[in-house]
């Protein structure tokens, strides 16, 4: 049984995510911004009697990081996996036309998010000689983009 922590479960592939896991046995900290958005999580996991506990967290908050590597850590005494998967889509403008406040929106959560988490994570996983850091990205990576996707 790994100890899994993901970002970002409220809907998608963090969602799926957490639920591959339960599914084959691991224990899963499911992670959202919003976890009064987590009522499907919480359905899923009554019914199938899955290993999630679903807890807060937003990313862009160093003081959140901290608080939910520490609990996990402090419950479960490690850290196998850790998912950064919670992200924003990037605002759709030229960059002569984009507000800086979402631009940094962006930068915090997608970029700044898993810089957060993996450097809160990484000395418990070094400690114990273990861990797997998984970074779930969008396609646009892998894709031109034209000018009004700039940003993101």
């Amino acid at each position: 049984m790994a100890v899994v922590l993901i970002t970002g479960c409220g809907s998608g592939f963090g969602f799926e995510t957490a639920l591959a896991f339960a599914r084959r046995g691991d224990r899963v900290y499911a992670t959202m911004r919003d976890p009064e958005r987590g009522d499907r999580l919480r359905e899923v996991v009554a019914a199938e009697g899955l290993s999630i506990i679903i807890t807060g967290l937003d990313v862009t908050k160093g003081e959140e990081v901290a608080s939910v590597i520490s609990r996990v850590i402090a419950d479960e005494g490690r850290i196998d996996v850790l998912v950064n998967n919670a992200g924003v889509p990037g605002t759709v403008a030229a960059v002569e036309e984009m507000e800086e406040a979402a631009a940094r929106h962006a930068f915090e959560t997608n970029f700044w998010g898993p810089f957060r988490l993996s450097q809160a994570v990484l000395p418990h996983m070094r400690h114990a000689r273990s861990g797997i850091i998984v970074n779930i990205s969008s396609i646009g990576a892998h894709l031109p983009a034209g000018p009004a996707m700039s940003i993101y």
